[in-house]
C-alpha cells in the first residue's frame, strides 16, 4: 500500500496513479469540464474572461492547453505560446514549424525508429519530414 501527499490540498491519501487525492481529482476535473464548457459557448473568450467567468487558475487552463486537453478553434484568441520561438498557439507546446523542426532533429539522429511505426504512417512521415527537412545550401564557391 502506497500513501501519498495530495500535491493540491496536503491531504494524505492512498496512491492510485494520480499525485492529487480522489476529492481534488474531482474538483479538478469540474473545474476542466467547466472551463471546456465556457470555451464551447464562447470560443473567442481571453484567457482573463475564462478565469474571471469559470473561477479557474489561469495556469490549469494554460496546462491544459499545453497538454492537449483543450483545443481552441483556429478563430479564438491564443492563450499559450510556442516554447520555441514564442508564436501564439492554440494548444500543445510547439507551433507547426517548429514541430517539424523537432521532428526533422530527431529524424537526422536516427532517433526516429521505423520499427516503433506502423509501415503506412512511417512512409507518409518520411515523405512529409522530407519535403520539410531539405537542407538548403548555398555554394560559396561561385559567389
Amino acid at each position: 500500500m502506497d500513501i501519498r501527499q495530495c500535491k493540491r490540498c496536503g491531504k494524505v491519501f492512498q496512491f492510485s496513479g494520480s499525485t492529487l487525492c480522489p476529492k481534488c481529482v474531482r474538483e479538478v476535473d469540474k473545474q476542466f469540464d467547466d472551463v471546456r464548457n465556457f470555451l464551447y459557448d464562447n470560443p473567442h473568450s481571453t484567457l482573463e474572461t475564462v478565469v474571471e467567468e469559470t473561477k479557474v487558475n489561469a495556469q490549469d487552463i494554460k496546462r491544459w492547453l499545453k497538454e492537449g486537453r483543450l483545443i481552441l478553434t483556429g478563430d479564438s484568441t491564443a492563450m499559450i505560446q510556442c516554447e520555441s520561438c514564442g508564436k501564439p498557439i492554440l494548444t500543445g507546446k510547439l507551433c507547426e514549424t517548429c514541430a517539424v523542426q523537432a521532428k526533422c532533429g530527431i529524424l537526422s539522429l536516427g532517433l526516429l525508429k521505423k520499427e516503433s511505426r506502423p509501415e503506412r504512417k512511417s512512409t507518409e512521415l518520411q515523405g512529409v519530414l522530407k519535403k520539410k527537412c531539405m537542407l538548403r545550401y548555398v555554394n560559396l564557391n561561385n559567389a
